[in-house]
This record gives structure tokens, sequence and C-alpha cells, in this order.
């Protein structure tokens, strides 16, 4: 029978009508703290299926790994001998029972959290505006006007501070790609020696063998300049060596347009 069922019964006199009164009260009493108690039981025959403690204080993540361990054992497509699917379902029905429970208790906390946070802004904000940081005197008006000034002059500062830093950077750059060709030049060098001394050290071992001994001419001068003793050999290679590379002096050119003249008398007849 129900709460409302005792007010339906009727009564002669007023004292039973306040006894049903007091025994309705006290069966709803009653059921309300079985419900909970109920409640409370389920709650923790789903954290022993879990292999939880039973005090709550699980987290999240500590709960999906009791529910997958279990899933493991007891899922029927699992193919473990330990598979059952009426034992499964509990599971899931426990690890279902068990968020909601964690859910609806950490949600107060977190709206709570929330509140106090916007509550903090909106009076840091507040209290910004109206103190403009502590910054200027007189009037909020010139107090405001003092303020965007000194905004502008951070602004700048930090413009000036930000191209100073690209200035730095772009130097460092700079002496990076310097130092960097100042290494692959005294590479070369270093190779050049390397192979300079290799040179060298060849030709010795090849005179202390004897190579050199069966040279014709070996001993005797060079004849390259026998028709002109007094010409500078080292001029001599010069010139060569312009002439190879297709240079020619203007006296050289003045020389062979005279002797083309000789030869051909007939070019000036025409002109």
């Amino acid at each position: 029978m129900s709460c409302l069922s005792h007010w339906l019964v009727p009564r002669g006199s007023i004292f039973h009508n306040q006894f049903l009164l007091v025994l309705s009260t006290q069966s709803c009493r009653v059921r309300i703290f079985s419900s909970r108690t109920q409640i409370k039981q389920s709650l923790r025959e789903s954290y022993r299926l879990l292999q939880l403690p039973p005090e709550g204080n699980s987290s999240l993540a500590q709960v999906k790994e009791a529910y997958l361990q279990l899933a493991k054992l007891y899922h029927p497509d699992s193919g473990a001998p330990t598979a059952n699917a009426e034992l499964f379902a509990k599971v899931e029905e426990a690890y279902r029972t068990v968020l909601a429970h964690q859910r609806k208790s950490k949600q107060p906390h977190q709206e709570k959290t929330i509140e106090e946070e916007e509550k903090r802004q909106a009076a840091l904000a507040h209290r910004h505006y109206l103190n403009y940081e502590g910054v200027g005197s007189g009037t909020p008006f010139q107090r405001e006007s003092q303020y965007r000034q000194i905004r502008v002059d951070r602004a700048a500062e930090k413009v000036l501070n930000y191209r100073q830093r690209e200035h730095e950077r772009a130097a460092a750059a700079e002496g990076e790609l310097v130092e960097r060709d100042v290494r692959q030049r005294s590479h070369k060098i270093k190779i050049t020696q390397a192979v300079e001394r290799l040179v060298e050290d060849l030709i010795q071992e090849s005179m202390a063998r004897g190579d050199f001994r069966n040279l014709s001419g070996a001993g005797k001068p060079l004849t390259k300049f026998e028709h002109n003793p007094y010409a500078d050999p080292m001029m001599h290679n010069l010139n060569r060596i312009l002439v190879d590379n297709g240079y020619q002096p203007p006296w050289v050119v003045t020389q062979r347009d005279i002797r083309e003249t000789i030869v051909c008398p007939e070019s000036l007849t025409v002109l």
C-alpha cells in the first residue's frame, strides 16, 4: 500500500487521523531510506564486479581499464575459455553504473569551479578598467588619455625591440655564412697543401730510388733560349700564357697589320 492510500481511508476521530498521518510519514521515510540503501548496495556490487575499491576513489581511466580487462576475459566473441555472455552483461551494466555515479559526483564540483573562475575574471576585468593599471592622475577622461598614450609607447618599444632582434638574427646569419666560407676555403687550402706535400714526397722517393738518373739531358743547361741568351725566362713564359689565352698587346696587333699591308700592297691601291 502506498503513502497516499493511508490518506484515503476514512476514520471517525481526529486521533485516528493524526495516527495515520504519522504512520504514512514514517512509511515514506522508510521507503526512501530503503531505496537509498539499495542504490548503495547496487553501486558497491558494481564496484565489486569491476574489482575496484568500493570507496569510489578510482579515476575514469582506472574504471575503463578494469572494464577492458574483464571484457577480454568474459566477452562471448573473445574466444577465451572464460567467455561468459551473462557475466559480461553484468560487467557492462556495472561499468555504466559506476560511470554514471562518478560523473554525477564530479559535475557539481566542476560547475562550482567554473562559476568561481568566471566571477574572478569578471572582477579582475572590472578593476582593470577602473584603475588603468594605476597609471595617470586627474579626471577619468585624463587618466584614460594618459593610459592610451602609455599603450602607444609600449607598442612602439615592442616594435623597436622586434626590429633589433631581427637585425641581430640577420647579422648572426651573415656571420655564420662568412664563417662557413672561411672554413670551406681553409679546407680547400689544406687539401691543396696535402696534395703538394704528397707530390713532393713522391718526387723525393723517386730521386732516392734513382728514377731520374737516366734522363736525357740530365745535368746540362736548357737549350730553350739559345737563340737569345738575353731573354728573360719569366717574361717569356708570361707572354706565352697570354698568347695561349688569346690576349694580344696593341703593338703586336699593329705589327701584324703592317706585315699584312706589306704582303698585300694592292689593298692600298683599292683604298
